[in-house]
Formats: C-alpha cells, structure tokens, sequence
C-alpha cells in the first residue's frame, strides 16, 4: 500500500507543478503603463503596477516628466504659449472586486479582466519662464489625494488596457516673479491648481 501512495505521488507532484506553472505564466506580476492623453500635453507618464500572489491587490508607482507643457493659461494669452517644465511622482494602491481569472469570449480566446477602486496621492513640481520687454518665472509644487474605479483588461495575454474615473483634491502653492499682470490659474490640467480634481484616463500596458 505504502508503495502506491508513493507512485500516486510521485505523479502528481510534476503535474501540480505543471499548473503551478501555467498559472505564473498567465497571471503575471508586473505591467509596465504609459499614458496616452499625456503626450498631447508633451508629458510622458510611465508606471510599473505589481501584484500580491492572489492578484487581488496591486501598487502602482507612476512618473511624468513635463517638457514644454502645452497647457495654456494667462501668461500664455499675453506672451504667446511659454509651456511648463517638470516631473511628478504618483503611487497608487489598486483592489480588484475579483482577481484577474480567465474568461473566455465567444470565439473562445482567453482574456482577464476585473473591476477595481483604487487611492492615490500624487505631487510635482513644475516651471515656466516668459520673457519680452521683462523675465518672469512662475513655479508651481502640488500634492492631491483621491480615488479612482476603473477596469483592467488583458489582451492576448500580454497587452492591458485599463480605463478609470474618480477624483481627488489638490493643493499648490505658486510662486511668481517679475509678472505686472495679475495672474490666474485656470483649468485643473495647470500645476498650480488648487481645488476639485477630476481623474479620467486610459493605461495601455505590456505584462512582464
């Protein structure tokens, strides 16, 4: 009898692994993002988003770098488009309703998919500089605190495609120097927006 337990073992052992495997295989651990709506803003936002071993819970770090920001603002409208230069960090902490499984569409092919609630703080630090008749430089740091909720969605088992909504609020402190015009901040895509953070966007993703 001990024999055959042994035997019995011995060949489930190779085939446990074998699903193990299959399973490490499909739900990956790491999704490298970039954000598409930031180009037309000449911001480039990339993230690496990891998950625990239940893939149920995930932290995102995100990086933009601002290189000639085209938003516009006041300054803009007196001087012509003088864009903002900068970097900003986000960390985001994701809960999926159900962990990524496998799901087939009609035509049988596998995909994972989830809905999610997430809460993310974020901050920067950005500048801009006009310069004619005199120099000025506006400056702008910011730190908001939100939540989104959204959808992840694996296609062919290495692209993602993640879309959100939600808000949060941001406070900035602004600095300007050399500027006779009063000066306002208007659009919550500026730095130096202080108040009610709308949050919509798109992630596409590579699995690693």
């Amino acid at each position: 009898m001990k024999l055959k337990h042994y035997l019995c073992l011995a060949l489930f052992i190779p085939f446990s692994t074998l699903i193990a495997q299959d399973e490490e295989k499909l739900f990956n651990k790491f999704v490298f993002k970039m954000s598409p709506q930031h180009l037309t803003l000449n911001m480039l936002k990339v993230g690496l988003e990891s998950f625990n071993k239940t893939r149920t819970i995930s932290y995102t770090a995100n990086f933009n770098v601002a290189a000639n920001n085209n938003n516009q603002d006041e300054l803009g409208y007196y001087g012509g488009n003088f864009p903002y230069n900068g970097v900003g960090i986000e960390l985001q902490m994701r809960k999926y309703l159900n962990k990524l499984s496998v799901q087939q569409t009609k035509r049988g092919r596998e995909y994972f998919q989830s809905v999610y609630f997430s809460g993310f703080l974020q901050g920067g630090t950005y500048k801009k500089a006009f310069e004619s008749t005199f120099v000025s430089t506006i400056s702008a740091k910011n730190i908001a605190l939100g939540f989104t909720i959204g959808l992840q969605r694996t296609l062919w088992k290495v692209l993602t495609v993640d879309g959100y909504i939600g808000a949060g609020y941001q406070l900035a402190e602004r600095k300007i120097e050399n500027y006779p015009f009063p000066y306002y901040y208007q659009g919550f895509t500026q730095p130096g927006f202080s108040g009610i953070l709308p949050k919509v966007g798109l992630n596409i993703g590579v699995a690693l």
